[in-house]
């Protein structure tokens, strides 16, 4: 619809004959300068319960973040620890001292609590990764950022170079015109997929 808009506006600013067209900006028939003052608006009551969860969710992503810190300081002293250990063996030489410091070495490098430390380690920060992606793509200024802007339903998956413009793979296949992107009319050079991480 809007494309058959643009269209139909080029033809008739086009014909007409008192319109100097090197002047005209025709990226504002697609994105409007005009800017409109928002209302004062009462949200229904859903939105208030989605702000509470979604700040719950976020006190947990937080809480998350500070048992993994708290877990990789303790890790992190355990390692303090050994080097020192390993210090001290090289540096003493009191042979009943170095094997009384090279058992304390090995029992506390294969402690099953390192161990258990570093599993939780582990899945800690599995579970922050996975909690900050879920906020982030809650940031709809962000999922915007993602989406075509030709269905606005699919996510990106391809960059035009050199304008920089992205849109999903099938709504680029159905463009007719293959050489020039189809929101600013530029050449392109080349198309590039972008991967998400």
């Amino acid at each position: 619809m809007k494309k058959d808009l643009f269209h139909k506006t080029f033809i008739e600013i086009k014909h007409s004959k008192h319109m100097d067209l090197s002047l005209f900006d025709f990226r504002r028939l697609i994105t409007p300068s005009i800017t409109v003052e928002p209302a004062d608006v009462q949200l229904d009551q859903e939105w208030s319960d989605f702000e509470k969860t979604l700040t719950e969710f976020k006190m947990k992503y937080f809480k998350a973040k500070c048992d993994l810190s708290k877990i990789i300081v303790a890790i992190s002293r355990n390692k303090d620890e050994l080097g020192v250990i390993k210090y001290a063996i090289n540096n003493v030489h009191r042979e009943d001292t170095v094997d009384l410091l090279k058992s304390v070495y090995e029992k506390t490098s294969n402690s099953t609590d390192m161990e258990n430390l570093y599993d939780q380690a582990s899945k800690l920060a599995g579970t922050c990764k996975a909690m900050k992606k879920i906020l982030a793509d809650t940031n709809t200024e962000n999922f915007n950022k993602f989406t075509c802007s030709i269905c606005t339903e699919n996510l990106v998956d391809i960059f035009i170079d050199p304008c920089g413009h992205v849109f999903c793979e099938g709504c680029l296949s159905k463009t007719t015109n293959k050489t020039h992107c189809p929101v600013c009319r530029t050449q392109m050079n080349a198309l590039k997929r972008i991967f998400t991480v």
